[in-house]
C-alpha cells in the first residue's frame, strides 16, 4: 500500500512539474510577443486627438504592429516611439517612419526668392540635374514619394512652393522628387490630364510607391502632415485658410491628395475629360469610393494649408454634365485612354520639368 501511494505521489509530481513548465513557457512566449509590440498608454480624451490612423499600418513591413494610436504631437511619445523603432528594426539603417525633426506648426514665408538664389540655397543637397530628387544620406527612407504638380504660368507660386516644400519634405526623411507638369499654352488647362501624365512620366524614372498630387498654390502649415501613403487615399489639404480652415464638404478630394500606386492604377487614374476649372477632383472622389476605398484625413489642426493668392479661373461649363455621367466612364476614361506628346523633359536642380501637349476635343468647353 505504501509503495502504491509513493508511486502515485511521484506521478502526480511529474504531472505537476510538466504542466507548470507548460504554463511558464506559455507565459514567457506571451510576454515576449506582447513586449515585441509597442503600447503607449493614452487616455480616451487623448485618443480622440490622435494623428496616427490604423489604416497606415500596412506601411510598416519592417516593424511589429502598433496596438494603440500614437500622439506624435507629444515630444516625449515621439522620442519613445523613434527609440522603439531603432531598437526593433531589422535593418538599423532604415529611417524612422516618423522623423524626429518634426516641430509641428510652421510659418509660410511669402518672400519669393529669384531662381538663382533658390538654386543656390539648396545647392548642397541637389545637383544641377537632380530633377528635385532627394533621399536621406544617413538612413534608408521607408517611403518613395513622387510629388506631381500640374502647372501653367505660376512662376512666383512655383518658386515659393519649391522653397517651402524642399525644406518641409527633407525633414520627414522620405525619398521624393518633385515633378512640374506644364501644358502648352494653346489649349485650355486640364489639371487631371497633367496629373495622369505626371504619374506616367514619374514611374519611368523610379519605382515610386506613393504619389501626392499637389496644386502649386497650396503649402502645408504643419510638418506633422506626413507625406506618406497610408492604405487608403488621403485628402491632405482638408483645412485651407481661404475656406476658414473648414472642410467644404465630406466627399472633396482636391488640392493635395496622397494615393498608393496600386490604388491609382485600380481606379484608372483621373478622368481626361475635364478641360477648364472644376469637376475633376469630384470625379476622382467618385472613382475612389466606387472601388471600395475610403477617403481619410488628418485632424484639422494637422491638415492646415495656406493658399497663395491668385486670380480665380473660369469654371468649366461642362463639369456638371460630365459628373452626371462619370461612373459610366471610369473604365474607359483615364490612364488607359491617356494620349499625349512630350514636348520637353528637363531635369533641373529642384524639380523635373515636363512640357506636354495633347488633343483638345472641340465638343468640350
Amino acid at each position: 500500500m505504501k509503495k502504491k501511494y509513493t508511486n502515485l505521489f511521484k506521478n502526480s509530481l511529474r504531472y505537476l512539474i510538466f504542466f507548470s513548465s507548460l504554463i511558464l513557457l506559455w507565459k514567457y512566449a506571451f510576454q515576449s510577443h506582447h513586449e515585441s509590440k509597442m503600447t503607449i498608454s493614452v487616455s480616451k480624451s487623448e485618443q480622440r486627438n490622435t494623428v496616427f490612423d490604423p489604416s497606415s499600418q500596412e506601411n510598416w513591413p519592417l516593424y511589429p504592429k502598433i496596438e494603440l494610436p500614437i500622439l506624435i504631437n507629444n515630444l516625449e511619445n515621439l522620442n519613445l516611439f523613434n527609440q522603439f523603432l531603432y531598437n526593433n528594426s531589422i535593418v538599423s539603417s532604415f529611417c524612422p517612419f516618423i522623423s524626429p525633426f518634426l516641430i509641428g506648426k510652421i510659418n509660410v514665408n511669402e518672400n519669393v526668392l529669384n531662381q538663382f538664389d533658390l538654386d543656390e540655397k539648396f545647392s548642397s543637397d541637389f545637383g544641377p540635374v537632380s530633377g528635385g530628387h532627394w533621399r536621406p544620406k544617413d538612413c534608408v527612407a521607408q517611403s518613395k514619394v513622387a510629388i506631381i504638380v500640374p502647372y501653367r504660368d505660376r512662376n512666383l507660386h512655383l518658386r515659393l512652393f519649391l522653397n517651402h516644400m524642399h525644406s518641409f519634405l527633407r525633414k520627414q526623411l522620405i525619398e521624393y522628387a518633385i515633378y512640374i507638369i506644364e501644358e502648352v499654352a494653346t489649349i485650355p488647362f486640364n489639371r487631371a490630364v497633367l496629373m495622369n501624365i505626371g504619374y506616367k512620366e514619374a514611374i519611368k524614372d523610379n519605382d515610386w510607391d506613393c504619389f501626392v498630387f499637389h496644386d502649386v498654390d497650396l503649402v502645408p502649415e504643419d510638418d506633422r502632415n506626413l507625406y506618406h501613403c497610408p492604405y487608403y487615399p488621403r485628402h491632405m489639404s482638408s483645412n485651407v485658410n481661404t475656406f476658414g480652415y473648414i472642410l467644404p464638404y465630406k466627399e472633396i478630394l482636391g488640392g493635395v491628395t496622397a494615393i498608393r500606386r496600386k490604388h491609382f492604377e485600380k481606379v484608372n487614374g483621373f478622368s481626361n475629360s475635364y478641360f477648364g476649372w472644376g469637376g475633376e477632383d469630384d470625379d476622382f472622389a467618385e472613382r475612389v469610393l466606387s472601388h471600395n476605398l475610403k477617403i481619410i484625413r488628418y485632424p484639422d489642426y494637422i491638415s492646415r494649408y495656406f493658399m497663395l493668392a491668385h486670380k480665380k479661373d473660369i469654371p468649366s461649363k461642362q463639369r456638371f454634365n460630365l459628373l452626371e455621367s462619370a461612373k459610366k466612364r471610369f473604365k474607359t476614361d483615364g490612364l488607359n485612354s491617356l494620349k499625349y506628346k512630350i514636348e520637353s523633359k528637363d531635369y533641373k536642380r529642384l524639380f523635373t520639368w515636363v512640357l506636354v501637349s495633347f488633343e483638345y476635343p472641340n465638343k468640350i468647353d
